[in-house]
């Protein structure tokens, strides 16, 4: 075993507005962190699969996370999307975002918010719908630019993330994984979100961050229907389309900018690295909010 953990204690969460942030107030941190990574790489390194016992914040119990060499260079595991807890089937930046929804639930009670997802075929789902069942949760996934946002298509919803079919102010929280690097207008697709939420609702994102990176840089664009690649074509995995989804932006900081412009009042990074919660990779990871 390389850690034991008994006690659910709350994980190292640092909140972040800039650049600087990172780079200079957490570098200290993130350098101690990494020699905790490479120690534990180094563990596994002929392993085709080892494991980290640890504390699972979304089943609330200890848990084992699963690490392989999958989606990797083969020299450092992609830790953002592996530490698989044996229980609840997530990976480290999915339930860091669930533990987020689940304390902004909390916040709403004895009220059930409606929470949407950017998703519905996915375990991130069915793991909402298992823990946070009382409140109400509508699920989605993009079927092409031929469906009508809202239409139900074989029990699958279809909302582009572009043009929702929601009413304004009607959603409480909103939860985005890897989701706007796929949207051609992403600005058009935060404007949305910012529309449906209601007076206070938050929009919880991930995304693939360049944190070294200032500006956001476009890979593709889809301009009168005619799609150009100003970047060699990246795709990554999507539960209804075999070929995958295209990459359409390499983010960077002022994506926070971007947020606030669309109308939100606040946004933020959110810097996390635990090991006895399974959350690893690069001396820290990070994810976003936006308040209205």
């Amino acid at each position: 075993m390389l850690f034991s953990n008994e006690t659910a204690l709350e994980p190292v969460v640092i909140k972040l507005k800039n650049r600087e942030n990172l780079l200079t107030g957490l570098q200290d941190l993130r350098t101690q962190k990494t020699f905790i990574e490479d120690a534990l790489t180094q563990a596994g390194s002929l392993c085709s699969e080892w494991y980290l016992p640890g504390f699972c914040e979304v089943c609330g119990r200890n848990s084992v996370f699963n690490i392989d060499w999958l989606y990797s260079d083969q020299k450092t595991p992609n830790y953002r999307e592996r530490l698989i807890c044996q229980t609840c089937g997530l990976n480290n930046r999915q339930r860091f975002v669930m533990s987020r929804l689940m304390q902004e639930v909390e916040k709403h009670r004895p009220q059930a918010p409606h929470i949407y997802l950017y998703e519905q075929v996915t375990p991130f789902f069915q793991a909402v719908r298992q823990h946070l069942g009382t409140s109400r949760i509508t699920g989605s996934e993009y079927l092409g630019f031929d469906k009508k946002s809202g239409e139900i298509i074989k029990g699958i919803r279809h909302e582009d993330a572009m043009a929702l079919s929601f009413a304004n102010a009607s959603i409480d929280l909103v939860v985005s994984n890897d989701v706007l690097e796929h949207v051609p207008d992403f600005e058009k697709a935060l404007q949305e979100s910012a529309r449906v939420l209601t007076a206070h609702g938050k929009l919880i994102f991930s995304i693939p961050f360049y944190c070294q990176e200032i500006q956001t840089r476009p890979r593709a664009r889809l301009e009168n229907g005619v799609l150009t690649h100003l970047l060699p074509e990246q795709y990554h995995g999507n539960p209804v389309s075999k070929k995958g989804s295209l990459v359409f932006h390499n983010f960077g900081w002022d994506i926070l900018d971007h947020c606030l412009a669309a109308g939100f009042k606040d946004a933020y990074v959110l810097f996390y690295h635990d090991v006895k919660h399974g959350y690893l990779g690069d001396g820290g990871q990070l994810i976003f909010m936006a308040e209205k």
